[in-house]
Parts: structure tokens; sequence; C-alpha cells
């Protein structure tokens, strides 16, 4: 962070702290043992903060939720960069997606529509969910939906406590001693207050006609389901240390295409179209790319697939999400705390935690164990 935009985000909190301090009092504290759930009949998931890898890892929640409170309606606040509200969109056991956006801070008009509306909707839990940091809008949100019950994680260790003793009633401690995979630290939030976690998967609701659109779009192609094994590849990621070479995406690429059976769907993203040229530049055989299109579409796509391939980012969460078997390759990020969960969910890394040092033959392996 350079020091002009350092100087702004410390001027940032230091207003936020200013507020708090003249226009809120500390949130009573509701342990969880006095929590009703009888009373719970509507609840509201806080989810506007960090990239979309890290939102689709809290979706684990949702299903837990709907599970333990079956009769409630259950509504989530998103934020609306890229596309996150499309995640949460068209599920049987979301009620409402609010999309917040963030600049009607500024306006008074919009902010007190706002408050007035999910008001209106007398929540009685309040969860804001996340687990790599504290997000004060997301915690104002939570206590101006006025639920008695509110419930995050406490602040401390993000150095956030001032926000959560004036917004939080229940707020739960963060372990930092505790290496843990961060679908389990969201999960952590519902053990805490007593309510039994039965999934520990990703959560994005498809519907049957978004997969069949998306299947007939894969026949045009030469690709169908129920012939062929569909393997998919995405060869971008936001950060670049993250990247496999193009080239050894193309090298696995060419010999998976050795069985005639295989049919390989290549991916890529919107600032990404010069890895795909160099794809097609270097790929001994004739492959389905399929240019970027809107999420919930990739995500059908997804779904139909036997297999992903992927480097580290959004993307495989999206997969894992839908409940696609998936194969990602890691390089600095630890994979024990962010490949998704369960045993058709595969990674690749070495000691030197570079994607550069990956061979095509480790990634290899690990798609013939799950084909």
């Amino acid at each position: 962070m350079n020091k002009t935009r350092m100087f702004f985000h410390n001027l940032e909190n230091t207003l936020k702290a200013f507020l708090i301090k003249i226009l809120f009092k500390e949130s009573l504290l509701v342990p969880p043992d006095k929590i009703d759930f009888t009373k719970i009949k509507r609840i509201l998931v806080v989810r506007q903060h960090d990239p979309m890898g890290d939102v689709l890892i809290s979706t684990v929640i949702i299903p837990n939720l709907k599970k333990a409170f079956p009769d409630s309606e259950l509504d989530v606040i998103a934020r609306p960069q890229l596309s996150e509200k499309d995640i949460f969109i068209k599920s049987p056991v979301i009620k409402e997606v609010i999309v917040f956006i963030k600049k009607e801070f500024f306006s008074p008009f919009r902010i007190f529509s706002f408050i007035k509306m999910i008001k209106a909707k007398k929540y009685d839990l309040a969860i804001v969910a996340g687990s790599t940091s504290v997000s004060f809008t997301s915690l104002l949100i939570s206590y101006l939906s006025g639920a008695p019950v509110r419930v995050g994680y406490d602040g401390e260790f993000f150095g956030k406590k001032l926000y959560t003793k004036a917004f939080l009633t229940t707020p739960v401690p963060y372990d930092a001693t505790v290496i843990k995979h961060q679908a389990l630290r969201n999960l952590d939030i519902l053990t805490y207050i007593n309510i039994p976690v039965v999934n520990k998967e990703h959560y994005m609701h498809i519907t049957e006609a978004e997969k069949e659109a998306e299947s007939e779009k894969m026949k045009q192609n030469g690709i169908s389901k129920s012939a062929d094994i569909i393997i998919g590849m995405h060869l971008g990621a936001n950060v670049l240390s993250n990247r496999w070479p193009v080239e050894r995406f193309a090298e696995l690429s060419d010999v998976l295409a050795g069985n005639s059976r295989n049919k390989i769907i290549v991916f890529y993203g919107k600032k990404e179209s010069g890895l795909a040229e160099e794809f097609k530049r270097i790929s001994n055989n004739k492959v389905f790319i399929q240019e970027p299109i809107p999420l919930r579409r990739f995500a059908a796509m997804l779904s139909l697939l036997d297999v992903f391939i992927c480097n580290d980012t959004g993307v495989l969460h999206v997969a894992a999400a839908v409940g696609t078997s998936t194969v990602a390759i890691f390089g600095p990020t630890d994979p024990e705390q962010w490949n998704p969960l369960g045993e058709k969910h595969l990674w690749v890394r070495n000691e030197e935690k570079k994607v550069l040092s990956i061979r095509m033959e480790e990634v290899l392996q690990k798609v013939k164990e799950l084909l």
C-alpha cells in the first residue's frame, strides 16, 4: 500500500472510530445460551465484503441455517461488484437477495430508504459472514437491521474491536493460533451459537433450465454430456503469481485429448484474451474455447463438467459451489485453508510454493485420480 493510500486508509479508520464513539453505545451482549431459537423466523446474512472466492466460501453457512430453521425466511445482502448477487439468486432457500451499493452511504435519502426497508423486515437474527477480515459496513448493516441478535467474528484480532462492541450482540472469538480451513471458520460462527453443522460444501443453486440451456450450447460445439468426458480448464487468475503457464495448460490439453472420449473446454476471464490466443497458438489439438460469459451461465457450464482444472482463484470456488470435481494449482496460498473441502477437490502444490515449478505430469495425475 503506497503512502497516499495508507494516509486515506488511516483517515477513514479514524473517522469511523470517531463516528462510533459519538453516535453509538456498546451493544447489549446476548450470550449463545440466551438465544431463543423458537423466536427466529427471519434471518439476514450480510455478505457484501471481500473477493468473490471468499464470498463463495462463506456460502457454507446458508444450507446449515436453512436446515436449522426450515420454516424461516432467509435474506442475503450482497454487493454489486463481480455479479456477486448472482451467487445467491434463484436459490429455493433464499427469499430475497438485497444488493447494497456502498456509495449510498453518501446519499441521505437513499441510506434512510435502505434503513427503513431492512428494519421493516423485522429480522430476528443477523449473521455477518466472513473469516479473513472485519467489515465496518457489514457490521453497521447488521446493526441497522434492528435484529435483536447479531452475530459475527469479534474484531479484536483484526484491530476492529470498537466496531464489534458497538454493532454485535454476540461476538464470536477468533482463534488466530489455529490453522483452519476458511469454510470451517465461517461455520464456527454457527457452532458458537449452537447451530448444528451438517454441510461443509460451498453453495450456489443452478436451475435445471440453466443447465439445459448450456448443455444445448455444448451440443452445438460437438460436446455431449451423456457420451463424452467433459474436462474444463481455466487459464487465468487475478493474482499473476497464481497463474500456471499457458504452455503447460496446452500440453495437458494435448495429452487429455489423446483419449477420443475426452472433450476439452477452455475458459478465460474478460481481461485474459491474450492467454486464450496464446493457448490457441501453441495447442496441437482443436478444443472448444469459451469466451467470457455471465457468472450464472459460467456456473451452469461448470456444473456439466466431469472435472475442472484451474489456478487458485475465484472460479475454483464457483466450480465447487455447483458440485463439480476440481484440480487446483496452488502457489503462495495455503491449500489446506483455501482449497474446497471434500474428496473430489484435489490440489497440486510443491515445496517451493511457486506455480512455475509445477510439472504437467503432476496435474495430470490428479485429473486421472478423479476420472
